[in-house]
């Protein structure tokens, strides 16, 4: 696991990498962009659970399973320090705001993935996420 600080104007805030196996095809999950929508969170904590005792066959697999822990923390979609909804400004500045910092580093880290899946959550609608996993179902 890698943790990476962005800071501005003495604010700091954190997230975590965590990378298993190497090579393509690179998948990379992100959650808790909005830091109220906990269960995208949930789900990329469960798969890093999961890719801890299971890592990849072949390729790699990153998961950043909370991206804006701050706002996290505060159980708010938008970053508590600047008021910035991190998902309406990919792919950032490092000449602007922490939050603008952040989504600059995060756009950084997951450069090259063949595939990247972002985990929202079920937000007013209750439109349910689903995690499968290949090795679980042998006809998937």
């Amino acid at each position: 696991m890698k943790r990476v600080t962005v800071s501005e104007s003495g604010v700091s805030v954190q997230y975590e990498v965590h990378s298993f196996g190497e090579g393509a095809p690179k998948l990379f999950f992100t959650a808790g962009v909005h830091g109220n929508e906990v269960t995208g969170i949930y789900v990329a904590r469960k798969l890093v659970d999961y890719l801890e005792k299971h890592p990849p066959l072949r390729g790699s697999v990153t998961v950043i399973p909370t991206v804006n822990t701050a706002a996290m923390r505060c159980m708010q979609r938008r970053n508590p320090y600047d008021g910035e909804d991190l998902n309406r400004i990919f792919p950032g500045n490092d000449d602007k705001s922490v939050s603008h910092k952040l989504a600059a580093s995060v756009w950084r880290e997951t450069e090259g993935a063949d595939m990247l899946v972002d985990l929202h959550c079920c937000g007013e609608h209750g439109l349910p996420y689903s995690l499968t996993l290949y090795g679980d179902y042998p006809a998937a």
